[in-house]
């Protein structure tokens, strides 16, 4: 499925590709218009062949869990329910964050695929000029780029999984101090 999808993908962008203007591709450097072909097509196929799955597995498991919570314990359900739209408030705000340092990488990513493609693609005059070392160090500079939006995304990931982990914690604890205070008053 995922391969057949980036297949379609990659077969849609070229055909918007070719229905471009000229003007379009005397604005944009090559490698711009080659970068989404790449990478972001197999990113989107492999999300769109796991996004089903995943969304069923989630209803499922949603309901099964709040069904049985409701049955084992009304009162304690209703402690818990509420603390889900904590959980989904902090979701969004690090969707969000994490939506911006993913776009931050692929445009990092994308400048260098547009250095590499024209520095390759006009080596021999880069070569007869002598200005090897200032397209490497074009091509430095877009690395490091690439190395800090990466980091920038790591990190807004790893925040997002420490917070995640934080409010599963606290929803423990709330649930688990119930249950003692349930069991103590008998």
């Amino acid at each position: 499925a995922a391969q057949r999808m980036s297949f379609s993908l990659r077969l849609g962008l070229l055909h918007h590709l070719n229905g471009l203007s000229a003007d379009y591709f005397d604005k944009i450097p090559p490698g711009a218009a080659i970068y989404p072909l790449e990478e972001p097509v197999d990113e989107i196929a492999h999300f769109g062949a796991e996004l089903l799955p995943s969304i069923l597995r989630t209803i499922l498991t949603l309901a099964f869990t709040v069904t049985a919570m409701l049955c084992l314990n009304f009162a304690l359900t209703a402690i818990v329910v509420p603390l889900v739209p904590f959980f989904l408030i902090l979701r969004q705000h690090f969707r969000t964050t994490l939506s911006a340092c993913t776009d931050r990488v692929h445009l990092a990513r994308q400048k260098l695929t547009s250095l590499l493609q024209e520095h390759l693609s006009s080596i021999m005059a880069i070569q007869l000029l002598g200005v090897e070392k200032r397209q490497e160090r074009k091509a430095f500079l877009l690395l490091g780029q690439i190395a800090r939006s990466q980091l920038k995304l790591f990190l807004a990931g790893t925040y997002f999984t420490a917070s995640t982990a934080l409010a599963v914690a606290l929803a423990m604890s709330v649930v688990i101090g119930y249950g003692g205070w349930s069991v103590f008053a008998g």
